[in-house]
């Protein structure tokens, strides 16, 4: 299976791995510039035939070399200093500029990129960039805003709070967040704005939002649709969202390449009529542009960018009329974004999504024992049933390291509910497109509701006490990962068929 973009991903991921390390960006510099020796060495060898075979092996060396510098030049420039909390004490005032903005019930928690202090006498300073968690009653700023407010009442996080059961402090600080403050909107002052896509996609979400909440659906139906169609878990409740992790299928509420599947049919549906006058590339085309629209929609998750990027990357290649591999597009995608975004290696959904969809990728045709062109039917259902046994072989210990539990009933939950997700999302959507229009549509309600409510005793009764709980170290982690990618290997070697 070729996949040239397998070495830059690996290369790079390491590279930022480093700068999260604390490795400067001196290393990422000598990496780089290794790479490029090694590669005029290699180059100068061009004349000599045998000389220059003998050293073809290490154009990879050079490649690893060189990207696994830009890995570490990326992370150093996006990585977060912390200012001491000495050097608060003599701070009057902070700007920062608002990130994300979610209501809880305390208040709304609002992430902030602080980008200048100023002292006591009024002189600023920018060599500090650093993160806050502020929590206000009533906010009423808006994503993109700069805003300045006191320093006085920041704090150091030091507690031992708990999120997603992980240390709360740890969790902060990989995503840059050292402070938090809490402070009502009037001590807060709007100094300007900055016009950012993170502005506009946040304006379409609430509006996407406020749409769905106006609907005549129960209230848990509202929430579960606005948290698989926007991306916004914070409508659901913590005993909903702990039924679906005990039940092994908390996926299906963060959006991921399920999702854009399952959206990309229905658009490749509607457009279908195409096809009939040959234009079936635009078909393509404008899937993957509406893919990428809907994508901006939903705040750029990394695991939607993911998938998009390889769908593009797909539809380029049939426009071009290129081979590409799955696995190549998967490496395309996690390449670009650790370049843009290096912190994202750190996320949760980040990494469940790439071990997830390449383990699919590399296991899933080999493990099937059914031939496709003597049992069809046989094959496809062979197939939905490995797809969740890989996937979750595959990332349970990344999510027993992440949340310390493990669903043991994950099998049968995926069998029945992910089918129905795609006739689900379907309706769903059709119900919001003719609500525009504000048609009556009381049996389509009922269906939604009474639907959502069996799933949920499902889940209910699969999970009562089928979760174990595991913490396991760190090293396991790297040691199951560097096991599957040995059984990859020899699973995908040419010729190697495990079942003939």
């Amino acid at each position: 299976m070729r996949a040239p973009m397998l070495i830059p991903f690996i290369a790079i991921a390491i590279g930022v791995l480093t700068a999260l390390d604390g490795f400067g960006v001196w290393l990422g510099l000598a990496s780089v510039i290794a790479g490029v020796s090694l590669y005029l060495y290699i180059l100068a060898a061009r004349n000599q035939l045998t000389r220059f075979f003998r050293l073809s092996p290490l154009h990879y060396v050079w490649i690893a070399f060189c990207f696994c510098g830009i890995g570490n030049i990326a992370g150093n420039i996006s990585s977060y200093n912390s200012p001491s909390p000495d050097l608060l004490n003599h701070i009057a005032a902070i700007e920062g500029t608002v990130e994300n903005i979610e209501e809880k019930a305390i208040g709304d928690i609002v992430s902030l990129e602080c980008h200048r202090l100023y002292w006591e006498n009024g002189n600023p300073d920018s060599k500090n960039r650093f993160k806050v968690r502020m929590t206000v009653p009533a906010f009423t700023h808006n994503i993109g805003d700069r805003i300045l407010f006191p320093a006085d009442k920041l704090r150091e996080i030091k507690t031992s709070e708990k999120l997603d059961n992980t240390s709360y402090v740890k969790a902060m600080k990989e995503r840059g967040f050292y402070y938090s403050i809490k402070i009502s909107d009037n001590q807060i002052t709007k100094v300007g704005h900055s016009l950012s896509l993170d502005y506009y996609s946040y304006d379409l979400r609430n509006k996407f939002v406020a749409f769905i909440e106006k609907q005549p659906l129960q209230s848990n139906t509202r929430n579960f649709l606005i948290s698989v169609l926007s991306g916004d878990k914070t409508y659901l409740d913590d005993e909903t969202r702990t039924l679906f992790a005990n039940a092994g299928v908390a996926h299906i509420l963060a959006l991921s390449g399920f999702h854009i599947g399952i959206i990309g049919s229905i658009l490749l549906l509607i457009l279908f009529p195409l096809n009939f006058a040959g234009k079936y590339k635009l078909r393509y085309f404008l899937t993957a542009l509406l893919l990428w629209i809907y994508t901006f929609l939903t705040g750029f998750s990394p695991s939607l960018v993911r998938a998009c990027t390889m769908i593009s990357v797909f539809i380029l290649a049939m426009i071009l009329e290129r081979k590409n591999t799955a696995l190549n597009s998967l490496c395309l995608a996690g390449f670009l974004i650790l370049l843009f975004s290096p912190y994202s290696l750190l996320d949760v959904g980040f990494q469940l999504s790439f071990v997830c969809v390449g383990a699919l990728i590399l296991f899933s045709s080999h493990l099937n024992p059914i031939d496709y062109r003597f049992h069809p039917k046989l094959h496809n259902l062979a197939a939905l049933i490995l797809a969740s046994i890989i996937s979750t072989t595959a990332s349970w210990i990344i999510v027993a390291y992440h949340f310390h539990t493990f669903p043991i009933n994950f099998l049968p939950a995926n069998l029945l509910i992910l089918p129905l997700m795609p006739i689900y999302i379907l309706i769903a959507l059709l119900y919001l497109c003719l609500r525009l229009f504000d048609i009556d549509l009381y049996y389509i309600e009922i269906f939604l509701n009474k639907l959502y409510d069996y799933a949920l005793s499902f889940m209910k009764d699969l999970g009562e006490g089928t979760v174990l709980e595991v913490s396991p170290p760190g090293w396991t982690v790297v040691l199951w990962m560097a096991m599957l990618a040995v059984m990859a290997y020899f699973l995908n070697r040419k010729h190697y068929k495990p079942f003939t």
